[in-house]
């Protein structure tokens, strides 16, 4: 099993390439390896831009025989990040949560859909967490939607505030969301298979691709548009037997997975959140 690559400052937060380039790493190590034995050309797409971090780029780089070409975009939401993320745990650590809050209110218009989750993130890593809660509740209300692919991590905070029901209200919401999607692309794909369509061309939101990577059937990436457009990427999916296949046994673990939840919904009780909040 491939670890996922964490530095050395103690309790500092992942990013996604902190997993992706070290199993990427893996990967290419070995193909390099085969590649040569069996006299082989091995092309690897790993569909992310190039990491922002150096101590992840030099192991790309280090392979022997193994050539790298790489991009990046100045307003890559994940970039902007890394290099804010350092110093807002840092000013946690030290007591400083107003700072961190205050920087993250001047991030690009790139990321402001994602500055309410951040925000929630920071005040649950500063200990506060009435106030995450509070947040979390007022995402969920009439009116405003929370992105299913997003709604776990809003769940192990409310769980761990002792607002058990409404942690198990966001993951019902998730499994549920999922696996209308899972439905769905199932459906897409066994039509294309009897129409005899071996792939599909789309255009999408960049957040989708986690509701892709999840359920099994990610799209090759052929073009991002500008970040003053938009996250929008043009994918191309691949349809097979094999495919359908798996999305069906997707579709049924779905099912499962929806009934199991429903019966599994955490008894009410009358003890509050941390707070004086009632979950």
């Amino acid at each position: 099993m491939v670890q996922p690559h964490v530095r050395p400052v103690p309790n500092h937060p992942l990013l996604h390439q902190d997993f992706w380039v070290p199993q990427l790493h893996a990967l290419a190590s070995a193909a390099t390896e085969l590649a040569r034995e069996r006299k082989l050309y091995v092309a690897l797409d790993a569909n992310e831009l190039s990491p922002s971090r150096d101590e992840l780029s030099s192991p790309l780089t280090s392979i022997d025989h193994c050539g790298v070409l790489a991009g990046s975009r100045d307003e890559d939401p994940e970039i902007v990040l890394a290099q804010h993320v350092g110093r807002w745990d840092r000013w946690i650590r030290e007591g400083r949560l107003g700072r961190a809050l205050r920087d993250l209110e001047h991030l690009p218009r790139s990321l402001a859909s994602q500055k309410t989750l951040i925000r929630i993130q920071l005040t649950y890593r500063a200990g506060h967490y009435p106030q995450p809660l509070a947040a979390i509740r007022e995402e969920m209300a009439p009116g405003r939607k929370l992105d299913a692919t997003i709604r776990v991590k809003p769940a192990r905070f409310a769980q761990d505030a002792n607002a058990s029901l409404l942690a198990a209200e966001l993951l019902d919401s998730v499994i549920a969301e999922l696996a209308v999607a899972v439905e769905l692309l199932a459906g897409f794909c066994d039509l294309a298979l009897r129409s005899r369509i071996d792939r599909i061309v789309g255009v999408y939101d960049a957040a989708m691709s986690r509701v892709y990577r999840r359920i099994g059937w990610s799209p090759v990436v052929l073009a991002r548009s500008r970040a003053e457009v938009g996250h929008l990427y043009a994918g191309r999916w691949m349809v097979s037997p094999q495919v359908s296949h798996d999305l069906q046994q997707r579709v049924r673990k779905a099912q499962l997975a929806r009934g199991d939840a429903l019966s599994n919904r955490p008894v009410p009780d009358d003890r509050p959140a941390l707070g004086g909040l009632t979950p």
